[in-house]
């Protein structure tokens, strides 16, 4: 749960560091995959960390375009 918690990319960027080293030594492959994936996607996480910045908005605006479409 810390891993969202931070402002500073350096320190964010080592914790997330050590849980991709943790759950590729993970014995379950889906651990393993989302590790690699993460480490892929790593600056992009760590922008959405340290900004704090979702895509709830369009996420919302998404939901409301969708139930007033007309079928």
């Amino acid at each position: 749960m810390t891993l969202w918690d931070y402002r500073s990319r350096t320190w964010a960027r080592k914790t997330w560091h050590t849980w991709i080293r943790l759950a590729i030594r993970c014995r379950l492959e889906p651990v393993k995959r989302v590790a690699r994936m993460v480490r892929k996607h790593l600056e992009g996480i760590l922008t959405a960390v340290v900004q704090r910045v979702t895509n709830a908005r369009a996420e919302g605006i998404h939901s409301t375009v969708r139930q007033r479409r007309i079928p």
